[in-house]
């Protein structure tokens, strides 16, 4: 559903900075969560969305360890009673690249993992479980 959804997007800043920056959109209406993170454009990043119960917290690991990112987020946002209207959304999880202004930009993904726990018990550890 392109109205109910929750984003770990790495953009530029007005000043043309690399940046994390943590949004929602809830039925229509956008919230950008401030501030947003300054990263070096040089360095790998390892994006991370951690589940527990109905809260989403991102976060990322850079060259000096994990960090996390932005509020705690409602996940129940992304359920079909909360839609408004007769859209369909479920929970996805997914990653994607956004060339908004047409200047022909990509990106490279060099993995993708879904790892799934019974418990709050594991640890964070930037790649390595």
């Amino acid at each position: 559903n392109a109205e109910n959804w929750h984003n770990l997007a790495l953009t530029l800043s007005d000043d043309g900075r690399p940046v994390l920056h943590v949004m929602t959109m809830e039925n229509g209406e956008l919230t950008m969560y401030t501030p947003a993170y300054p990263v070096l454009s040089d360095q790998t990043l390892r994006l991370q969305a951690d589940f527990a119960d109905a809260v989403l917290h991102f976060a990322f690991c850079d060259r000096d360890g994990h960090k996390t990112i932005g509020p705690g987020l409602d996940l129940r946002i992304l359920s079909d009673e909360h839609v408004r209207g007769n859209g369909f959304t479920g929970c996805m999880v997914g990653i994607g690249c956004q060339d908004l202004r047409g200047d022909g930009c990509y990106a490279e993904f060099a993995k993708f993992c879904v790892d799934i726990y019974n418990d709050d018990a594991h640890e964070k550890t930037c790649g390595k479980r």
